[in-house]
């Protein structure tokens, strides 16, 4: 596949990308794309058999998924979690942490 550098006549924007292209510029694979659930996806547009994402659908979806990545942190923290859903006993107040767990 050629770089989208490579279809773009010299001195012109590009206004739009295609799935390939998008995916090669924020790091994940079309597959990973196409597994998104189609709210977490950006809107497309599709012409003839072509699928693009103009650069302001683009844009909106960055700020959409760092949205959801702030908040979902936020919400960790808040639960106590660090990474995966991990507990540090640091973390956990010391009421919390004399309690016997319950299995």
């Amino acid at each position: 596949m050629t770089k989208l550098s490579d279809r773009v006549t010299p001195g012109i924007q590009p206004a739009a990308l295609s799935v390939a292209d998008f995916c090669a510029a924020h790091g994940i694979s079309v597959s990973t794309f196409y597994s998104l659930p189609d709210e977490d996806r950006p809107v497309l547009i599709r012409l003839g058999g072509r699928v693009i994402i103009t650069l302001r659908a683009a844009e909106e979806w960055r700020q959409q998924m760092e949205a959801k990545s702030v908040a979902r942190v936020a919400r960790g923290y808040e639960q106590g979690r660090r990474g995966r859903g991990q507990y540090r006993k640091r973390d956990i107040p010391a009421q919390q942490a004399a309690q016997p767990e319950v299995p």
